[in-house]
């Protein structure tokens, strides 16, 4: 390990819901995420509802309704016969999407999955119904973990070529605006929140 650099462990990702990127069978990344404010999504609500009414979804979610959410954008996506979507064997939240890329494994953090529209909080799973209205079979979401999971560590490649070593990556509060509270109330073990 070289001395110039400071070791924090675990590591954690963090970045704002709703966004994706789709994985490969091979374990690439197909294309890159479409971003949350790309436009194509205006409108998606509400052709949406003529299958599942907005009170069922509420019902189901507890989540405002906002074009840009997960469960729009695979609606369009699918709709648009997207490429991306036509071929990943999983769909990574951003948060998830980093950690998968630095450590190899496939997790969905609670926290982030909470912002998509897709999750039940009472079964604390996504809801079946609503993939299958926007056309998407569930098995394209990894599991549910929880914030403080460890996901895996470095890939060996990334520890060796950083240095830090096979430190453990943990899933965090992936939405951005959740891990303020843990630089609220700092913990004793240094963390680096990227």
């Amino acid at each position: 390990m070289h001395s110039n650099i400071l070791l924090f462990t675990p590591l954690g990702l963090t970045r704002g819901g709703v966004d994706f990127g789709y994985i490969a069978p091979d374990g690439s990344l197909l294309g890159l995420p479409r971003a949350y404010r790309d436009p194509y999504t205006n409108g998606a609500p509400e052709e949406f509802f003529g299958s599942i009414p907005r009170e069922k979804i509420y019902e189901k979610t507890g989540i405002q309704f906002i074009n840009f959410n997960s469960l729009f954008q695979l609606f369009r996506a699918r709709q648009e016969n997207f490429s991306p979507l036509n071929g990943a064997e999983k769909i990574l939240f951003i948060p998830d999407l980093l950690s998968y890329l630095l450590t190899g494994k496939q997790v969905c953090e609670y926290t982030d999955a909470s912002t998509s529209q897709l999750l039940n909080p009472v079964t604390r799973q996504f809801e079946p119904a609503l993939l299958k209205a926007a056309g998407v079979s569930p098995s394209l979401l990894p599991p549910i973990v929880m914030p403080g999971t460890i996901i895996g560590t470095l890939s060996e490649g990334l520890a060796r070529e950083t240095g830090l070593g096979k430190i453990p990556v943990i899933a965090v509060a992936g939405h951005d605006t959740q891990p303020l509270l843990w630089f609220l109330f700092p913990q004793r073990i240094p963390t680096l929140l990227i």
